[in-house]
């Protein structure tokens, strides 16, 4: 492997986005993979809002969770740092 391919992987691993990635690997592995429904109730993230949303799948959950976001929300997009937060509140069930 020349210095220039060297390089580039180190910036591929290094990226916010692998971060971000590995991140949610390790928080999906220890939660007990994906035979348990993912849960999200939006007052345990803070706030007074009653919305709950399931779904079988974590990427599900999210898209359902950025939808919920923008509509009750008016929020705009969901940030990297949001998502882990997100993430972090979501039980199985």
């Amino acid at each position: 492997m020349n210095i220039r391919k060297s390089r580039t992987l180190i910036r591929l691993l290094t990226c916010d986005i692998c971060l971000i990635y590995l991140i949610l690997i390790i928080i999906f592995t220890i939660k007990g993979g994906e035979d348990l429904a993912k849960i999200f109730n939006c007052k345990d993230f803070g706030g007074s809002c009653n919305w709950k949303g399931r779904a079988e799948t974590l990427e599900e959950l999210l898209k359902k969770i950025s939808r919920h976001g923008a509509i009750k929300h008016n929020m705009k997009a969901m940030s990297d740092d949001m998502k882990l937060k997100i993430i972090s509140v979501i039980r199985e069930q």
